[in-house]
């Protein structure tokens, strides 16, 4: 780094013509002259010249000066990414690769505030006069947190159905949430976006992220609600449909999966057990058909 010029003691009116001393440039700017100085040390500015220990600026310090306000506030970046864009080819990468992974970053920070916002406005919409303490709802979040403090084995074996699912639903270029979605457009027909999250438990935040994949495959179509522009309406497409047919004979042939090391009388008093008590917490969702009563080992 090459120095910064010292005038003598009297200073000479060439050494700081059209130099701008520290403390007016931080007024100028509205920052603090520790600031300024703490820029200096990370090597994002450096004054002109220094007058009696004093730094002076040039216009060009001022304006870089500037710049880095103008990226930390309106492009909430940070020093580094910003000591990157300034360092122009010596930068280990482009500015537009900077500025593309900023706003990817922005993009799940905003997604999380909107979750975030959401699940409050629904608490606090629920639940005004009380705490959601003992709300459904409420109590499923917080159980999905702990659970495997409360069932180690259960959640293992879960875990592991998921992974293999996950591996299958892998194999045709799906998430789970995003199979969860085409399997709810194709059994209740076209939906609202909002709607579908609610049905499936999904963020309102996040959903649109789940979305993108299968609407750029062509797996789904996403129009503006024509009663109501701020309404996102999905519909299933021929090819999800054509998808969702193939993800089913993956799985089938995938079974038993995670119970082939039970006999077939164990997988079926398991499965029996695992209905009679999701029936007795939500006795809806379970047609009498469905539930296998009584089932001998």
């Amino acid at each position: 780094m090459d120095s910064v010029p010292e005038t003598d003691a009297q200073g000479s009116a060439a050494g700081v013509a059209g130099l701008v001393p520290i403390d007016e440039v931080a007024r100028r700017l509205g920052l603090r002259a520790s600031a300024i100085r703490y820029y200096e040390g990370r090597g994002l500015v450096w004054p002109s010249a220094r007058r009696a220990g004093r730094r002076w600026y040039s216009p060009a310090d001022i304006r870089r000066l500037a710049i880095i306000g103008h990226w930390q506030r309106v492009g909430q970046m940070s020093l580094d990414e910003i000591g990157e864009i300034l360092a122009g080819p010596a930068a280990t990468r482009g500015w537009a690769q900077i500025v593309q992974e900023r706003i990817e970053a922005l993009r799940l920070q905003a997604e999380q505030m909107n979750a975030a916002r959401e699940h409050l406005e629904h608490v606090l919409s629920h639940h005004r006069d009380s705490p959601p303490d003992g709300c459904h709802h409420f109590e499923s979040l917080i159980y999905q947190q702990v659970s495997v403090l409360l069932d180690g084995n259960t959640d293992q074996l879960a875990a592991l159905a998921r992974q293999q699912c996950a591996a299958q639903l892998a194999a045709v270029g799906l998430s789970q949430h995003q199979h969860a979605i085409l399997c709810c457009l194709d059994e209740f027909g076209r939906a609202c976006q909002k709607d579908i999250a609610a049905r499936l438990g999904i963020d309102g935040g996040d959903i649109v992220a789940f979305v993108d994949g299968p609407q750029q495959a062509g797996l789904i179509t996403r129009e503006r609600d024509q009663r109501d522009r701020r309404r996102q309406m999905l519909a299933l497409t021929t090819s999800g449909r054509r998808l969702l047919r193939r993800v089913e004979r993956l799985m089938d042939a995938a079974e038993p999966g995670a119970l082939a090391a039970l006999a077939p009388e164990q997988r079926a008093l398991l499965h029996a057990c695992a209905t009679e008590a999701l029936a007795a917490d939500a006795p809806r969702s379970w047609v009498p058909g469905e539930r296998l009563v009584e089932v001998t080992p």
